[in-house]
């Protein structure tokens, strides 16, 4: 294996749902837009890029960088 692999956390997308949740609905839908708006700068920095390299039974993990934009 010789791999880069990009994980991202979904911040932006479950901000609106746990407003909402707990009450908050005015709150998750201006979280809803900004989301909209400004979705793949925050997606950025919730991005994290690893190397994997080896083989298929042992393959070694490494951090790379972190705010790598997703493709």
């Amino acid at each position: 294996i010789d791999a880069k692999l990009l994980v991202t956390l979904p911040v932006s997308n479950n901000l609106p749902l746990a407003a909402l949740i707990v009450g908050a609905p005015a709150i998750g839908g201006a979280l809803f837009v900004v989301d909209k708006l400004l979705g793949d700068k925050v997606a950025r920095f919730a991005t994290v890029q690893y190397n994997v390299e080896g083989p298929w039974k042992s393959p070694k993990i490494t951090f790379d960088k972190p705010f790598e934009k997703p493709n």
